[in-house]
């Protein structure tokens, strides 16, 4: 009886043991994926995208008739109420956080601005639930610009943000392309990157879809 006994007392001893082992190794787990989570930003600046396009006939993709050209901010494409334009307009718009929220002596320092667009293609036309979904294609529209102090400056007047317009970026040739494969265009996929001069990196990542829900 007394072996029994002892022999238990050391299995749950052992038992004991483990579980403390695993809740810490979870709990460091856990520490270390919410740490990759946060983005090494210190929030000076922030990014806006807007995406403006011709809605006139010869400014869309497909014949829909003859239609009054308009440019207008877009809130996103589909194959029924609003059509895919051959090219299209990107606004990025840079917020300054300090002067918009009246730190008017504070300084930001040197950054470098780049923006990538990247074409998320999929096996059915669901913006939101699209099919064995991936990013196909990537184009540089912004590399490596120069944002300082002296930029949200306006004859002498501090603003509180600066905007960048970046005309005819291109969208037939990548639509023409996958829909000969079989395949749709679910979202435009556009990865902000913002660098300090002391190496402090800002990634920012926005997502413009075609349609909210497949037709």
């Amino acid at each position: 009886m007394k072996k029994l006994t002892i022999i238990f007392c050391i299995m749950l001893i052992v038992n004991c043991q483990r579980s403390g082992l695993k809740g810490k190794y979870k709990e460091k787990e856990d520490k270390t994926q919410i740490q990759d989570s946060i983005p090494k930003c210190n929030g000076d600046l922030s990014p806006v995208i807007e995406i403006w396009n011709h809605t006139g006939t010869n400014f869309i993709i497909g014949d829909w008739g003859k239609r009054n050209d308009n440019y207008l901010k877009s809130e996103g494409w589909n194959l029924s109420d609003f059509p895919y334009p051959k090219k299209f307009d990107l606004k990025l718009i840079i917020v300054n956080n300090p002067i918009l929220f009246d730190n008017l002596t504070y300084k930001i320092g040197n950054w470098h601005l780049s923006l990538i667009v990247k074409f998320k293609v999929g096996q059915n036309q669901d913006a939101v639930y699209p099919l064995n979904s991936k990013i196909y294609d990537t184009i540089e529209v912004i590399k490596d610009t120069l944002i300082t102090d002296a930029d949200f400056r306006k004859k002498g007047e501090l603003t509180d943000h600066i905007e960048i317009l970046q005309n005819d970026v291109e969208f037939e040739f990548f639509y023409l392309k996958y829909r000969n494969k079989g395949l749709f265009l679910n979202q435009l996929v556009f990865e902000v990157l913002l660098i300090s001069e002391n190496k402090s990196t800002c990634i920012y990542e926005y997502v413009f879809p075609m349609a909210e829900r497949g037709e």
